[in-house]
């Protein structure tokens, strides 16, 4: 691809993109598709190149989903991504060659997640639930002390995500930042 272009299959519909931290990896979701692609950028010439491309959707999700928003986690180890009619928010571990692997899947306990973001400290995320007019809150399980025990349940392990009992009523939210 020549710099500044990239080419989907076509109706998949990109939404949004997000770096890696080592400005190199690219993430996008695809609307349209309910899928993510990793991308390999070349700085020095500005293209894009596809390494991957995986499902968004949690296992055994079945109809028409829309995904929404996608971030990358600042330590690199993770990307997460909206969909919004399984209202769900989905985790990936980014490997050494950063290729994802879907780790579990979140309820964002509130309907069509339309937008999230991390919070600066990375210990927590806030989801946008446009039709359910609020704003739910979860912590990003980093690993330490008790939460970090797996103990077999993807849900439970490293960079999943737990609700942390937070509704803050807002309606249809359509944009988040967090002020420091």
């Amino acid at each position: 691809n020549p710099g500044g272009f990239a080419s989907v299959p076509p109706g998949d519909g990109p939404r949004h993109f997000a770096f890696h931290p080592n400005g190199i990896w690219m993430y996008s979701i695809q609307e349209e598709a309910s899928t993510i692609m990793f991308w390999h950028f070349d700085p020095a010439t500005g293209a894009l190149t596809a390494q991957q491309i995986i499902s968004s959707l949690p296992p055994g999700f079945a109809g028409t989903d829309f995904t929404s928003e996608i971030r990358v986690s600042a330590d690199g180890n993770f990307v997460y991504g909206a969909n919004r009619t399984s209202d769900t928010i989905g985790v990936f571990s980014i490997g050494h060659d950063g290729r994802l692997t879907q780790v579990s899947h979140a309820s964002t306990l509130g309907d069509y997640p339309r937008i999230f973001t991390i919070d600066p400290t990375g210990r927590f995320i806030a989801v946008g639930n446009q039709r359910a007019d609020n704003v739910t809150t979860f912590s990003i399980n980093r690993g330490e002390g008790d939460q970090g025990e797996d103990q077999g349940d993807p849900g439970r392990g490293r960079g999943s995500l737990t609700f942390t009992g937070n509704y803050t009523p807002v309606g249809s939210p359509s944009g988040m930042v967090f002020l420091t």
